[in-house]
């Protein structure tokens, strides 16, 4: 996009602040500033959200980023920032669409638009793996597709586009209106209507009918017919009102009339009298990649060059990963694509790790970025120049002449960087490995990688995002958030974790012993931090590293205060209300007052106290004793004390079933994970945590040959056998043997055989097609946790917190 700030103040009807206007070009938006883009000719979205208020970083953004137009809501002190445009809507998002509709309309691109409760992200990058080589094809970046992601993908449109591909998302009622009007699809898509995101609705009817206002003016519309609620709706006459203007185009693998028939027969998709090959098996993946075939056929893409594209379909790796390196290196692999504004993103990730010598980006060719090569290598050394970036290692002939200030080694591909990987040293650094798919880059990333232990925890972050914006939707805007990573964050890992939680703002850590608080603060954590369960040997690192203790007990805070200097030093009191586990008695709060009364340099920030049973409705009468002593607790204090600390009584459970009682503040700890136990919330959630190894040998094992110790298992019949790289010494609990538990492999239950072993269990693979180094599913999104929980008679918690260092842990985002 390229428009002058004039432009954008007459197109979004926008009031100019600032006295005079300072003219200039905009070539690009950005609303959140730890993915900010740097320079004057960019435009800063101040939107007011529910979690965040964009007002809040314009002095950062301006004095960090160097941003000097900035579409505000309220208003300003533009003295304060002399320079700048102020540019003031009623609505920041609203004005961003009048734009996005505006730069719409100057271009007749033919477009598709994407809709659905699931899948419509991959549908719409295998179309563009379907129909790139054939058009010049603008898209949605990876899953923006809500009021403020769709807005931001048209302006990505240019001249030379051809065909644009777009996702639309909504979540509550009178949203898809505003996304037709700026995608304006003539051929729609509906992947499925299902649960996800139906907070909004009363009904997945409502959704459906709301959801198919995307294509009110398209000429086609394609669906799959086995759906009866789709199919329903799109021929009824009151639902649909563009049914006399669109053509109907359903699929179906059970009625032959359909206009598309479909059949499949393993890799094999038969659509008609024509067939594709296509590199998956499982149901979701065909019935994506179906839609994406009968799409580009309708784009009237000729049959055999589709043919010819299906074999190489590439399984979406949107997420970017992040892992150990070889001599102390962080890896970042976000090899998937090299526009611009993605390089930024993953960019502002690299700056948010731990502390090191310096940072390496790995980059290939920018292949997305819709300018010539002499104006992508301008871009691309302002963008080096201003981010901490030490040294750039390029690969493809186009970045060869990039103009540089901090080293740079160059190579012509891939192959030649590898061929030449040993004579580059790589030490106690940050490693970003940055580029386009076809670059493979992956052969760096594994030659960077320690190779460990082949049982992996994948750390989902991306989940753990969405599940914090879930449980924030129960907070009021000022409520604050502790979020608990006791037992290294339920064994995820808290160091990793609290980077990211900082990045998120949560207002406060808690970790169970000072020890946990150390490594944080040396990782370079500066949230606040509070300490569940101090013990004196470690006051004095306390002290030293600003971590923030509960008082629980009158002896205990006396001999805190012997420790401290004097300065200001908070402390977090625990009431006894119920758990006795630990806390201030009603009998020792005079005493704690007089010691508290006595030393003005300890503030009281909190007061708190833990419900027994939040998850049990049974226990409902007995949470609201435990909040009424409480209660009656924090009055004595507060009266006693001369001011009111903040006060936090709800865990994970209690956020959701008792929101009326948040007070200033909440602690989630599970429920940041998807686990929880209340019945309305946990289709909500997503799970975060995914423990996977692989098979190392397939045995056949004859009739009457045992599998394991103590001949535990016999076979009674010759079948397959496989040896799996997880023991109990890794954490699978020892009682998850002898059939009681399976394992998930190419979509298939394999019941674990005879007893666990220490590093290594069997599982029975009969009937499932599978190799040596195949992937094997633990428990994970698609085969819970609770699932191996109940069989060894325990709880989810206690699984994860089990689980042993050497299983390598890996972070994945978008």
């Amino acid at each position: 996009m390229n428009y002058s700030i004039s432009d954008i103040q007459s197109i979004t009807q926008s009031e100019l602040i600032n006295p005079n206007l300072f003219q200039g070009d905009i070539n690009d938006i950005y609303f959140d500033t730890r993915r900010g883009i740097r320079g004057p000719k960019v435009l800063f979205l101040a939107i007011d959200g529910k979690n965040a208020d964009g007002h809040q970083y314009i002095d950062f953004a301006y004095h960090q980023l160097h941003t000097r137009n900035f579409l505000v809501s309220k208003d300003i002190n533009i003295d304060l920032y002399p320079d700048a445009n102020f540019l003031r809507s009623r609505n920041v998002i609203s004005a961003l669409q009048k734009l996005a509709i505006h730069h719409r309309t100057k271009f007749h691109l033919r477009t598709i638009g994407i809709t659905g409760s699931n899948g419509k992200t991959i549908i719409k990058e295998w179309l563009f793996q379907l129909c790139d080589p054939f058009f010049t094809i603008v898209r949605s970046p990876k899953s923006y597709n809500s009021q403020l992601g769709v807005p931001l993908s048209i302006l990505r449109i240019n001249e030379e586009d051809q065909l644009g591909i777009f996702e639309a998302g909504i979540s509550g009622q009178n949203e898809m209106r505003h996304l037709e009007y700026i995608i304006q699809p003539e051929i729609g898509i509906i992947s499925n209507i299902g649960d996800a995101h139906s907070a909004g609705f009363t009904s997945l009817n409502e959704k459906l009918r709301e959801k198919l206002q995307l294509f009110r003016k398209a000429a086609k519309i394609i669906y799959c017919k086995d759906q009866e609620l789709v199919h329903e709706n799109l021929n009824s006459r009151t639902s649909h009102s563009s049914k006399r203007l669109s053509q109907l185009i359903p699929w179906s693998t059970k009625d032959k009339s359909a206009f598309y028939f479909v059949q499949y027969n393993d890799h094999e998709v038969k659509i008609n009298n024509d067939s594709f090959t296509i590199p998956f098996t499982d149901n979701i993946s065909r019935e994506n990649a179906v839609f994406a075939i009968i799409a580009a056929i309708e784009t009237g893409l000729q049959i055999p060059r589709i043919q010819q594209r299906c074999p190489d379909l590439k399984a979406l790796k949107m997420r970017l990963e992040m892992k150990q390196g070889i001599r102390n290196c962080v890896l970042i692999n976000d090899a998937y694509n090299s526009d611009f504004g993605a390089l930024e993103s993953a960019i502002n990730i690299l700056e948010q790790q731990q502390k090191k010598d310096r940072n390496t980006l790995i980059l290939s060719q920018i292949e997305e970025s819709g300018l010539d090569n002499s104006e992508a290598l301008i871009r691309l050394s302002e963008m080096i120049k201003v981010h901490q970036i030490h040294r750039i290692i390029t690969i493809g002939e186009k970045l060869k002449s990039l103009d540089s200030e901090i080293e740079h080694l160059h190579f012509k591909d891939t192959e030649a960087l590898v061929d030449n990987f040993s004579s580059i040293l790589f030490d106690n650094e940050n490693v970003l490995i940055k580029g386009a798919r076809k670059y493979n880059l992956e052969q760096i990333f594994d030659l960077l990688a320690i190779k460990v232990h082949q049982t992996i925890l994948e750390i989902d972050l991306e989940a753990m995002r969405h599940n914090l914006t879930i449980y924030r939707s129960f907070l009021k805007k000022d409520t604050l958030l502790m979020v608990v990573l006791k037992a290294s964050a339920y064994g995820s890992g808290s160091k990793e974790l609290s980077r990211f939680l900082e990045y998120q703002r949560v207002h406060y850590i808690a970790v169970a012993y000072i020890d946990e608080g150390v490594e944080l603060r040396k990782s370079g954590i500066s949230t606040p931090i509070m300490v569940m369960n101090p013990e004196e040997s470690g006051f004095a690192a306390m002290v030293k590293n600003k971590l923030e203790p509960e008082i629980y007990s009158l002896n205990q805070l006396e001999k805190y205060i012997s420790y401290l200097d004097d300065d200001v030093h908070q402390v977090h009191l625990k009431i006894e209300t119920g758990m006795h586990r630990l806390g201030i008695s009603m009998e020792e709060i005079p005493s704690i007052l007089a010691c508290l009364n006595d030393n003005k340099n300890i503030v009281v920030k909190s007061i708190f106290s833990h419900l027994v049973g939040s998850d049990d409705p049974s226990l409902d009468y007995f949470s609201k004793e435990q909040i009424n002593r409480f209660e009656k607790a924090y009055t004595l204090f507060s009266i006693g004390l001369d001011y009111e600390p903040l006060r936090h009584m709800l865990n994970s459970n209690g956020i959701s079933r008792f929101p009326e009682y948040q007070y200033e503040m909440v602690r989630l700890g599970i429920g940041l994970h998807g686990l929880t136990d209340d019945l309305n919330l946990k289709p909500k959630l997503q799970k975060v945590q995914t423990l996977k190894t692989k098979i190392a040998q397939i045995k056949e094992v004859n009739a009457g040959e045992s599998v394991g110790y103590n001949r535990k298992y016999k076979v009674k019949e010759t079948h397959k056998i496989a040896t799996i790289n997880i023991g109990y010494a890794d954490g699978l609990p020892r009682n998850a043997g002898n059939e009681q538990y399976s394992v998930l492999i190419n979509g298939q239950a394999a019941p674990i055989r005879g007893n666990v072993c220490m590093d290594m269990c069997m599982i029975d693979v009969k009937g499932i097609d599978v190799n040596v180094g195949d992937e094997v599913i633990i428990f994970g999104k698609e085969w819970p946790i609770e699932k191996l929980a109940e069989v060894c008679g325990t709880i989810p918690y206690e699984i994860l917190t089990r689980l042993s260092t050497r299983i390598h842990r890996i972070f994945t985002r978008e």
